[in-house]
């Protein structure tokens, strides 16, 4: 994932937003672009990203910033050295509780269960010339084959024993909102 490449001072976010932490929420402090966003009004509207998860979004100077980014520069006064990733899997929950700084490989270890997965395990699938049970987890961009097994359920022990032994988050292949 490419870092945000707009950076806006922490001072100037504050003109324009103020941010509750305990609800997410950007609120705009001043009417702005023809009165089409107006004071005292949340900040940010839905979109869908490549990844088909959903992010708040504003604009700022004529810029479109995901709402998490601009939050992390007002909390912090920078943006994140990594990325600013959502710890629950929910890209439009931006409570300051739910936003971590982290590596791109720590953020692939909180990934939720993809939607095309048909076993209901991350990394656990049918393999049909063996008719067994296939386990395999990805560190640094490499797929790590764990075996072949004759159950599921021996498969999925092999991958949670993986995901404890290589740091995984503990939500990582959960079923969680986009």
């Amino acid at each position: 994932m490419p870092k945000p490449s707009v950076f806006i001072p922490k001072e100037t976010l504050l003109e324009y937003f103020s941010y509750d932490p305990d609800s997410g929420l950007l609120t705009r402090r001043k009417t702005v672009s023809n009165n089409k966003a107006k004071k005292n009004t949340v900040a940010g509207s839905v979109v869908k990203a490549r990844n088909g998860k959903s992010y708040v979004q504003i604009c700022v100077h004529n810029k479109l910033i995901k709402a998490h980014n601009v939050i992390f520069i007002i909390m912090t006064g920078s943006l994140p050295i990594g990325i600013c990733d959502h710890i629950n899997g929910n890209g439009t929950d931006n409570k300051w509780s739910n936003l971590r700084d982290t590596t791109e490989q720590d953020n692939f270890k909180n990934q939720r269960n993809p939607v095309t997965n048909t076993s209901g395990v991350m990394g656990v699938s049918w393999h049909k010339a063996t008719k067994k049970w296939r386990a395999s987890i990805t560190e640094s961009k490499k797929v790590i084959h764990l075996g072949v097994f004759e159950s599921f359920d021996a498969a999925v022990i092999a991958r949670k024993e993986a995901e404890l032994e290589l740091n995984f988050h503990s939500n990582h292949g959960s079923d969680r909102p986009l």
